[in-house]
Parts: C-alpha cells; sequence; structure tokens
C-alpha cells in the first residue's frame, strides 16, 4: 500500500506547488489563463498527435470503449441529474449539468498523469485520445445541448447539438486527434529532430497540467460547500468509477488493462470548465465548491484506484 501511496505522491506535490505558487502571489491568478491556453493549446495538442500518429493507430481505435465509456458517463450523468432535481430542487437544465460534472473527468490535466502511473505514458495516452472521443464527441455535447435547449426553450435540442459540436470540432485537441490519425494511415514517421522536440512537449504537458490544476482551485471559493456539493464529489470519485467499471467489463473484446484504465480516468476529478458550463445555469458557487473538494478527497481515493488496479495488471 505504501509504495502505491509513494507512487501518486508527485502528483500532489505538483498540485500542491501550484497551489502554493498561485496563492501566495508569486504566480497572479490572472497569469492562469495564458500558462492553461498554452498548456491546452499546443502542450497537450502535441501529445495527443504523438499517442495516435504513429502507424496503425487508426486501426487501433476501439470504439468498443468509446461507446462503453460514454454509455457509463451517461447513465451515471442521468441519474444525478434526476437527484439533483428531486432531492435539492435544481431546475432541469442546471441539474443535467451538474451531473456532467459527475460524469466528465478532467482527463487531460488529471486522468493522464495518473493512468500514465499504472499504465504506462504510452498506453495511458492511448486510452487518452478515446476517452477523448467519448467526452467530446458523445457526453459533454449531449448533456450541454440538452441543458441549453431546456434552459432557453427557444431553441431545438438537435440544433444546439449541431452548435455544440461544431466549437468541439474546432478544439486544438480534437484537431490534434484527426491531424494525429491521419499520419498513422500514411504510415510517415517525423524527422528524428522534431520527434525528439515533440517528446519534450509531451514529457512536460503532466507536469504543467498537475501544476494548473491547483493553481486554479487556489483562488476557488468554497464558502457554498454543502450536502448538494458533497454528493457530487462523490459522486464523480466513486460512483463514476464504478458505473465505467461496470459497463467495461461487461463488453467482450476489452482486455483487463483498457478496462483498468477506463476506471482510472473515471475517478480522477471533474474536467477544468465545469464552473463555467455550470455558471451558464446559476450553479457556479455548487461547482465551484465541488470541484475543490474532489480535488483534495481525490489524494484517498485516487490511491485506493491504483492500490486496487496495479496488483492486477
Amino acid at each position: 500500500m505504501l509504495d502505491v501511496f509513494l507512487l501518486a505522491v508527485p502528483l500532489y506535490l505538483l498540485i500542491s506547488a501550484g497551489f502554493a505558487v498561485v496563492r501566495s502571489g508569486y504566480l497572479p491568478p490572472e497569469n492562469l489563463g495564458g500558462v492553461g491556453q498554452f498548456a491546452l493549446k499546443v502542450c497537450l495538442p502535441v501529445l495527443i498527435f504523438a499517442a495516435v500518429s504513429k502507424p496503425g493507430a487508426l486501426m487501433a481505435l476501439n470504439w468498443r470503449f468509446v461507446a462503453g465509456y460514454s454509455a457509463g458517463s451517461l447513465l451515471l450523468i442521468a441519474a444525478m441529474a434526476l437527484a439533483m432535481m428531486r432531492a435539492f430542487g435544481h431546475p432541469p437544465g442546471r441539474a443535467v449539468i451538474l451531473g456532467l460534472g459527475c460524469g466528465s473527468s478532467n482527463s487531460a490535466f488529471f486522468g493522464l498523469p495518473v493512468a500514465a502511473i499504472a499504465l504506462g505514458p504510452d498506453r495511458a495516452a492511448t486510452i487518452f485520445a478515446w476517452i477523448l472521443l467519448a467526452e467530446n464527441m458523445i457526453v459533454i455535447p449531449l448533456c450541454v445541448s440538452l441543458a441549453e435547449s431546456i434552459e432557453t426553450r427557444s431553441a431545438s435540442f438537435l440544433h444546439a447539438l449541431r452548435a455544440v459540436l461544431a466549437g468541439m470540432a474546432r478544439s486544438p485537441l480534437m484537431i490534434a486527434l484527426v491531424a494525429g490519425l491521419a499520419v498513422s494511415v500514411t504510415g510517415i514517421e517525423p524527422p528524428e529532430p522534431l520527434a525528439r522536440s515533440m517528446s519534450m512537449i509531451v514529457t512536460a504537458a503532466p507536469v504543467m497540467s498537475l501544476m494548473l490544476v491547483g493553481g486554479f482551485i487556489a483562488h476557488e471559493d468554497i464558502r457554498g460547500a454543502g450536502l448538494p456539493s458533497a454528493v457530487i464529489t462523490l459522486a464523480k470519485l466513486v460512483a463514476h468509477p464504478l458505473a465505467v467499471w461496470l459497463v467495461l467489463s461487461a463488453l467482450p473484446g476489452l482486455d483487463h488493462a483498457t478496462v483498468i484504465g477506463g476506471v482510472l480516468y473515471a475517478g480522477v476529478p471533474m474536467f477544468t470548465i465545469f464552473t463555467l458550463f455550470a455558471a451558464r445555469h446559476g450553479g457556479e458557487t455548487l461547482a465551484s465548491a465541488a470541484q475543490v473538494l474532489a480535488t483534495v478527497l481525490s489524494l484517498l481515493t485516487i490511491n485506493g484506484l491504483l492500490f486496487l488496479t496495479i496488483p492486477g495488471l
């Protein structure tokens, strides 16, 4: 158990370092946006491109995993949206977004470093590309579109879905994924200097991502924390990986390591812009509190997941 705990300690040291430099004022909070944009638009796209541009990567794209991960996430989101409406009285649009916080992970900034501990960088990056498709082409567009159509009542669900998908298609992560798969078809390998440069960026991406997680929560407000935020946090850290495990384990053709990869990605806190989505529906205080709580409590839950999964790999 101690060995597994020590494997995860560097992750939280980096998060703590990011928290400290922002909370102390050494790095002003207003600079986080620029650093985050650099990570999102440069480091992570290069990482995705490097992961899927290898020859044969397109053939290795596992649509069964994508469908199973999406199904597990959507089942949990539906259950939590219903709970937010029935138990806590949130309106339907806000309830859907709060449910989305339970069923969508910070896969890029948090999930990738965690999965790399158990699976190694290459396998973790490959599964990350599959989860990127599941979250950005299925789970998030469906939920955001549903919430928008419920909230405004001025546009149909399909109209809202088209708008959301168009925005997702222009994201650097999706562009890098498509470009990498296209290169994998040709079998072309980048020249050695370019490959080495990409390798340096790939190595830096998880470090920068984890420090950003700490920096972002350093100026979040948790005064709105209460029972709903605790429920969202537990659903994200416990129920989401459980739902993904149940669905992926039931699907034929998925090896054990791939299932474990899905569970680990599902077990990290919610995606970074959860608060921004919730703010469009009046739920920013609750979302912010849940995000901070999930990041803190994940020190326990992620170590638990690693302890359960690493011996079986």
